[in-house]
């Protein structure tokens, strides 16, 4: 299999082995995925593709192999985003949980993903906890 420019959103990262990480995204297309990025563990910082690969940030990103494991080939800054902060991190946290338990992998779901981008939008604009609630719920 083999992805071009797949519109993305990191949903979830942990280190693999000392120089990679295992990430979690989330795709129009393809649903959720799982996939290796090279050149992020503990001995190398990541530098620009580590900048770009963080929870709630757009992203386009080409992945490429075979099975349930993908390897990030590539990966390019999406739309911007408000920023999450605070409650709203906290609740965008909460969405990417539910994603990663309610999601399988290589199931499409556009209107997840379209909902996906919506929360963290309201989220970012949401008042106080009674709104940001409303968002969840939605």
């Amino acid at each position: 299999m083999r992805l071009q420019l797949q519109p993305a959103f990191l949903l979830h990262r942990r280190a693999y082995r000392d120089s990679s990480e295992l990430v979690e995204l989330l795709t129009a297309e393809h649903g959720r995925l799982g996939a290796v990025a090279r050149g992020l563990g503990r001995r190398r910082p990541g530098g620009a593709l580590g900048a770009l690969l963080q929870p709630f940030r757009p992203v386009f990103v080409s992945l490429s192999g075979k099975g349930d494991l993908l390897t990030l080939t590539a990966a390019e800054a999406g739309a911007n985003l408000p920023t999450l902060a605070g409650d709203a991190m906290l609740c965008g946290f909460y969405v990417n949980e539910l994603c990663l338990r309610a999601l399988h992998r290589f199931e499409s779901h556009p209107q997840v993903f379209l909902a996906y981008g919506r929360a963290l939008e309201d989220l970012a604009r949401a008042r106080d906890g009674r709104e940001q609630a409303l968002v969840l719920r939605r």
